[in-house]
């Protein structure tokens, strides 16, 4: 099967398209912005019209997805009237709260370090001009990674890898999210995946590790405090 290019998909593509009416795909952990065509074509799949276990998506920024038919939630219509209805909604919050499972890079390689850099400045870049656009910062409200091999291309994903490799990709990753929503003005913080008081030293997307409580301490602890 072709590999995955997946790229970050807000929910507001009329950012680059104030006019655009097009359908969310509703999975699990995000949705896709797609044109009526695709739409229709990912009804088909879950239908079982057009009876599939996996259906390409193209989003209107250009990005491909393989998705697994039995993840969708559900497809419906934005146009650009709900999408102003949505905006009066955060008007109602004071942050606007994202899922941070975004792709770093789009190979399935050991990334540089330059590379894991650029993937986060290219996502706050996104987050921040949607945060400016409602008049709201925005705050992560979940960040992690796994101890996987594929943990900057999916980082969404739950196997664990035991090659050194692998938490040390993963402390990587943290790394330079910490580093860059230090740096941004227009995100305030972050929550956690997974972070539990007295987690025991088993699962997924842990950081009670000794190398990820240091990356955390690095970023986060209050000195002298």
């Amino acid at each position: 099967m072709e590999t995955n290019r997946i790229e970050e998909v807000l929910r507001d593509p009329s950012l680059e398209e104030p006019t655009l009416a097009y359908h969310e795909v509703r999975l699990p952990w995000q949705s896709l912005c797609v044109r009526p065509e695709v739409a229709a074509r990912v009804l088909a799949a879950v239908q079982g019209i057009h009876r599939t276990d996996w259906v390409r998506v193209e989003t209107v920024t250009g990005s491909v997805v393989f998705v697994r038919t039995e993840h969708v939630v559900f497809v419906r219509e934005w146009t650009p009237a709900q999408r102003a209805s949505e905006r009066k909604f955060w008007d109602a919050l004071d942050a606007i709260s994202v899922q941070a499972y975004f792709p770093l890079v789009e190979h399935e390689g050991p990334p540089t370090d330059a590379e894991l850099r650029s993937g986060w400045d290219r996502i706050v870049a996104r987050l921040e001009a949607y945060g400016a656009s409602h008049g709201r910062p925005v705050v992560l409200g979940e960040l992690g990674y796994n101890r996987s091999l594929e943990a900057a291309v999916r980082p969404w994903e739950y196997a664990v890898h035991a090659d050194p490799e692998a938490e040390s990709l993963q402390v990587r990753c943290l790394d330079t999210a910490l580093a860059a929503v230090d740096r941004s003005a227009g995100i305030k913080g972050a929550f956690l995946w997974k972070w539990f008081p007295g987690e025991v030293a088993r699962g997924n997307f842990r950081k009670s590790t000794p190398a990820m409580r240091q990356v955390i301490a690095r970023h986060w602890a209050t000195v002298g405090g």
